[in-house]
């Protein structure tokens, strides 16, 4: 199956900015909400938190005014520059997936 992002910009500060009816949906508060983030070679899925034992893969991150920081080396092994690259994002069954490749294939 494929699967085409919407692009969101990288900001400056390493930062993706989620749009409030994203947040809505999976009633993630934009202002302060704290999401699982799951990281892999190309992508990030950001989920709503919840207590439990996380995977290796996994870190807990906070929502402020809808924005989330990602790691820098992440975005340098991925070609991707603060203030100028996009990534792109999809809703999925729970959660938001964030892409450094516009064609995601599952």
């Amino acid at each position: 199956m494929n699967i085409l992002g919407c692009p969101v910009k990288v900001g400056i500060n390493c930062s993706i900015y989620f749009p409030v009816n994203y947040l809505h949906v999976y009633g993630i508060d934009m202002y302060y909400d704290l999401l699982i983030r799951q990281q892999f070679e190309s992508c990030f899925v950001f989920r709503p938190f919840e207590k439990r034992l996380l995977k290796q893969n996994e870190i807990i991150e906070k929502v402020r005014g809808g924005n989330v920081f990602l790691p820098k080396h992440w975005l340098t092994e991925n070609k991707l520059k603060p203030g100028d690259s996009y990534m792109y994002l999809i809703g999925i069954d729970d959660g938001l997936l964030i892409s450094s490749v516009p064609r995601i294939i599952f």
